[in-house]
C-alpha cells in the first residue's frame, strides 16, 4: 500500500512537490506528522533531503483530527515564540511558486492568520467546510462539515493550509471534539478570531486533489 503523500503524479510523490516548493522559500525547519505507513514516508523524504531542511518526524498515534496532529508538534512550535508557521495537509497538487506567493500575501497584509481559500459548489461543501468572509476576504467563521441547508450556487471553503502565529498553540486545549470525534484546525481559527486575531483568506485557483485519474501508483 502507498500512503497518500507518496501517491505519484508524473512519477513524483505528492509530498516531494511540497518540499520542492518549500525549498524556494526561507523555510528550513519542517515537522512531518505521520501515522499510516510512516516508515515509507520517512524513507522517501530522507532519500530526497540533501541537508536542505532540518526535518523532524513525529507520530500522531491517535487519529483525532488536524488540530490533534498540531498538538503532537506543540513543544517544537513553542521554541519559536513571536513567529509564524505554515500547517498543511499533503494531499493537494499545489501549483508552482505557491508557497512563495502565499507567504508574500501574509507578510504584506495586516492579518495574523492566512488561510488558502477556494470557491466550491454546494455538493462539495458538506465534505469540507464553508468559510464566511467579510470585506477584503476577512474570515468571519469557518463551519466544518456543515449540516445545514445549502441554497446558494457557490460557497467559499478553506483548504487545510494555514499560516498561523505561534501563539495559536495556546488555544489548542480549548478545542472541543467535533461530532466526528475529531479536533479540527478550523475550530482553532474560529477560537482565535473570537480572541481578536485577524484572519484573511488567500483565494487560489482550485488545487487538484489527489484522485485516481491523476495518479501513477
Amino acid at each position: 500500500m502507498t500512503p497518500k503523500p507518496l501517491l505519484k503524479v508524473d512519477g513524483i510523490p505528492i509530498l516531494l512537490y511540497y518540499l520542492n516548493e518549500i525549498k524556494k522559500t526561507k523555510i528550513k525547519k519542517i515537522v512531518i506528522i505521520t501515522n499510516h505507513l510512516e516508515k515509507k514516508i520517512k524513507n522517501c523524504v530522507e532519500s530526497y533531503n540533501k541537508n536542505d531542511f532540518d526535518i523532524i518526524f513525529l507520530s500522531q498515534n491517535k487519529l483525532d483530527g488536524s488540530a490533534g496532529a498540531l498538538k503532537v508538534a506543540k513543544s517544537i512550535i513553542k521554541e519559536h515564540e513571536k513567529s509564524y508557521f505554515i500547517v498543511s495537509a499533503t494531499d493537494y497538487l499545489i501549483p508552482k511558486n505557491f508557497f512563495m506567493s502565499f507567504i508574500d500575501f501574509h507578510k504584506n497584509g495586516n492579518q495574523d492568520i492566512t488561510a488558502a481559500i477556494r470557491k466550491i459548489v454546494p455538493s462539495i461543501a458538506k465534505e469540507t467546510n464553508i468559510t464566511t468572509l467579510g470585506e477584503q476576504n476577512r474570515i468571519i467563521n469557518i463551519l466544518e462539515k456543515p449540516d445545514v441547508k445549502l441554497d446558494k450556487p457557490s460557497y467559499i471553503s478553506s483548504y487545510l493550509l494555514y499560516i498561523l502565529p505561534t501563539q495559536g498553540i495556546n488555544y489548542l486545549d480549548d478545542i472541543h471534539l467535533s461530532k466526528r470525534n475529531e479536533l479540527d484546525l478550523a475550530e482553532l481559527v474560529n477560537i482565535m478570531i473570537r480572541e481578536k486575531y485577524r484572519a484573511r483568506g488567500y483565494l487560489v485557483e482550485k488545487f487538484s486533489h489527489w484522485e485516481k485519474r491523476y495518479l501513477d501508483r
